[in-house]
């Protein structure tokens, strides 16, 4: 796949090389993570270029060539130009700052650079089957820190979001994970209508409330996606239930049909028909879902603009929500896998 992967490159830009500085591409090349770090791509070789730090991990990379450069961006595209015989360059147009992109071009003319748009990330949608297995891992580690949450949430009476919150870092080293795939949201009363709110030491868990818990694990570098809306405890508000039964429908309805050969779009708008039964699609504010594996949020995402066919070992979010300003929001998310 990435052999693939980088030929298609070559064939649809007719270039000499590419460089890589997108350090969740740099992992998807080659399963490690630094702070210093370009690959660089020819047609016969391929090249990692690092510092002392990090020259030990790559040192059985046998198809690589590996430099030990102290400081790359110094020397570096003379390097590139003079010693790899590079004219036509091609780059990520994501990774590269204005100033870096200034020293480019007094290297190799404006003419000769070409921006990658997402190319690597297009291939990264469609997942080997050892990535899957490591997503489905990272899914089985936070559905066991949500299930310990569930059984205990009676004991959590007065702890605030931020407390819930190191519950669940906790609980996701304790079965195995390397960390939170991102900051975990725990959302009491009128927060959980804000969709990405941020934990707060000062709202304190009490009876008779809604809650939103949206938090993921990594697992050998992938990462999974999960969200839950529940009410805590009695006396479930009559408007909340209607709402959380209706979002729970757009869930489950869409993953029916998420399908081969699908159209992304036909996703978003099925979940906003069924949110318009009652009127409550104006409050979805955001996309239906995202893919996600090394990053959390990955390329592409299902928007009713997105008009892609969904292809066998794409892996993605069906996250339905509604928010109703100033009064609570309910969201339910899980990872689908397209098989």
């Amino acid at each position: 796949m990435k052999k693939k992967c980088v030929e298609t490159i070559f064939y649809k830009y007719n270039i000499d090389a590419f460089i890589i500085k997108d350090l969740s591409n740099f992992f998807w090349f080659t399963g490690q993570k630094v702070t210093n770090w370009w690959l660089i791509f020819k047609k016969d070789f391929k090249y990692i270029l690092t510092d002392s730090r990090y020259i030990e991990r790559f040192k059985n990379f046998e198809d690589w060539k590996v430099f030990n450069i102290a400081d790359l961006k110094l020397w570096i595209l003379n390097f590139l130009k003079e010693e790899l015989n590079v004219y036509r360059i091609g780059i990520e147009w994501k990774s590269w700052n204005v100033l870096e992109y200034k020293k480019l071009v007094e290297v190799f003319s404006e003419d000769n650079i070409v921006l990658l748009k997402d190319d690597v990330e297009r291939c990264r949608a469609i997942k080997s089957l050892d990535e899957i297995n490591k997503i489905k891992e990272a899914i089985k580690i936070i559905n066991l820190v949500y299930d310990n949450l569930e059984k205990n949430f009676k004991n959590y009476v007065w702890f605030s979001e931020i407390d819930i919150r190191r519950e669940i870092i906790y609980k996701i080293f304790q079965y195995g994970g390397e960390g939170e795939s991102f900051e975990s949201i725990v959302a009491f009363w009128k927060n959980t209508s804000i969709p990405h709110w941020q934990s707060s030491r000062n709202n304190l868990l009490r009876e008779n409330m809604p809650v939103l818990i949206d938090m993921g694990a990594i697992y050998q570098g992938y990462c999974s996606d999960f969200t839950r809306s529940f009410w805590f405890w009695n006396k479930i508000d009559k408007l909340w239930q209607k709402i959380y039964d209706l979002v729970r429908k757009a869930h489950d309805e869409v993953w029916k049909i998420a399908k081969p050969w699908i159209k992304i779009s036909d996703l978003d708008k099925k979940a906003r028909e069924i949110l318009a039964e009652w009127g409550f699609d104006k409050y979805f504010t955001h996309a239906l879902g995202h893919w996600i594996g090394i990053d959390v949020h990955e390329y592409p995402i299902i928007s009713w603009k997105n008009d892609d066919i969904l292809k066998p070992w794409m892996v993605f979010t069906i996250e339905p929500g509604v928010y109703l300003p100033w009064k609570f929001g309910v969201r339910r998310e899980n990872i689908k896998i397209i098989s």
